[in-house]
């Protein structure tokens, strides 16, 4: 594989893939395994094992682990670069359009269901720090709590996030007391 697909096939995992490191290890296995035949499943699991261990973003850690086991030092550095140019780029225009336009309808109506999104996310996420369970009727409930929160009362997301580590933290302290 020369550089300049090595290039290719990691601008398209970057800007493909979402969620970090882990989630890239199917189309680093189906690139470089299944089509190239370029790397073993160990070479895989150890790329991804220790890109975990390591400080920093893990998928470019992958990304870059991959490279070298590919072409050394100058894939490391392709591979690197490639995973993350276009997504940050995206994010850079994002920013751009966003700061240029902030007060354009057509932006906030984008961005409102976007926060939404993030404040559903934000207060699941703080559910999950303290309890593991079965949500099923919970997260419908969740959801259309964050709503009500957000649309009808008003409430700024990181007031839906306090809300959430509270009912948590709460939910917590009752139940270890019912088991004492």
């Amino acid at each position: 594989m020369s550089l300049i697909n090595l290039f290719y096939e990691f601008c398209l995992i970057g800007i493909s893939t979402f969620g970090g490191g882990n989630n890239v290890i199917p189309e680093i296995r189906r690139i470089f395994l299944d089509k190239n035949n370029l790397l073993s499943e160990e070479d895989i699991i150890e790329a991804s094992m220790l890109a975990n261990i390591l400080p920093g973003p893990s998928m470019i850690e992958t990304a870059t682990i991959i490279g070298f086991k590919v072409k050394k030092i100058p894939g490391a550095i392709v591979a690197g670069l490639a995973i993350s140019i276009l997504p940050l780029l995206i994010f850079i225009l994002g920013l751009i359009l966003i700061s240029h336009n902030k007060n354009s309808n057509f932006i906030l109506k984008l961005l409102y269901p976007v926060s939404i999104v993030l404040a559903i996310s934000m207060f699941n996420l703080s559910l999950d720090m303290l309890e593991k369970n079965d949500k099923t009727w919970g997260f419908c409930l969740l959801v259309i709590t964050t709503i009500f929160a957000y649309y009808l009362l008003h409430l700024p997301i990181p007031m839906i996030m306090l809300l959430g580590i509270t009912y948590s933290l709460i939910k917590t302290y009752l139940k270890e007391h019912k088991k004492c």
